[in-house]
């Protein structure tokens, strides 16, 4: 009888463990497609762990997306996060947690892997109201992080950079000023978002006419936070080309 092919949800664990057992890469990725790895069961991850980690960085790397990546002691994730640098600046990766220490001790020599991060963590929050960088970074210290982008990328990383102060504040509102919140009265939704890319000045100046005043925040939190199908940004033209 012809043994069944383990799968859960696109991951052929079968082919995954040979990959690893063996340290082939090619004994797991056979087409252009690569699997996800979010749903990968403790029972699986854990058996291949040890082994998983001395592999070579193409596959070390896929740890990154695994549920059980965020549990793991903060040395191995950094050792994992090394291996992966290149592939998340690639795009490579669904990356659903990431250290904020590890992105502080990347971007001075992977600016590109980190700034990859911080634009996950605005896709995260307008998709879901989550969070990505955890803890997540000082508004204070984001612009100087990714100051060496602004040149090669002068329209897109400043306005990510900006996004990401404006829902770090929306962020700091809802966990530590929700009872104001509710006192907002939401009369009408606000017509200054989503916010289009494509345009980044006008981009720029929709988010500072909303920091500027304190109760168009507020408003603007409210109807975050309360209506899931709330977008505030068009992402067409944010991400590096």
């Amino acid at each position: 009888m012809k043994k069944k092919v383990q799968t859960i949800k696109h991951i052929n664990i079968d082919r995954l463990k040979e990959a690893i057992m063996k340290n082939d890469e090619t004994k797991y990725f056979i087409s252009d497609m690569i699997p996800l790895h979010y749903n990968l069961p403790d029972e699986d991850f854990y058996h291949l762990l040890p082994r998983w980690l001395k592999t070579k960085p193409v596959l070390k790397s896929l740890i990154l997306e695994t549920t059980q990546f965020r549990l793991l002691p903060e040395k191995i994730q950094f050792e994992v996060i090394k291996s992966a640098v290149k592939y998340i600046s690639e795009g490579k990766f669904l990356i659903r947690y990431f250290p904020q220490s590890a992105i502080k001790k990347i971007y001075k020599d992977h600016v590109e892997a980190a700034y990859r991060v911080l634009i996950e963590d605005i896709f995260e929050f307008d998709r879901t109201r989550g969070r990505i960088i955890t803890p997540p970074l000082d508004i204070e210290e984001v612009e100087d992080m990714f100051v060496p982008l602004y040149v090669a990328y002068p329209s897109n990383v400043p306005l990510a950079v900006l996004l990401y102060k404006f829902i770090s504040t929306l962020r700091y509102i809802k966990e530590n000023k929700s009872g104001l919140i509710e006192q907002i009265e939401l009369k009408e939704r606000s017509n200054i978002f989503p916010i289009d890319c494509k345009d980044v000045t006008a981009s720029k100046e929709k988010i500072n006419k909303v920091l500027k005043d304190e109760k168009l925040t507020y408003l603007v939190c409210k109807e975050v936070f309360q209506n899931s199908s709330f977008f505030i940004i068009n992402f067409t033209y944010l991400l590096i080309k």
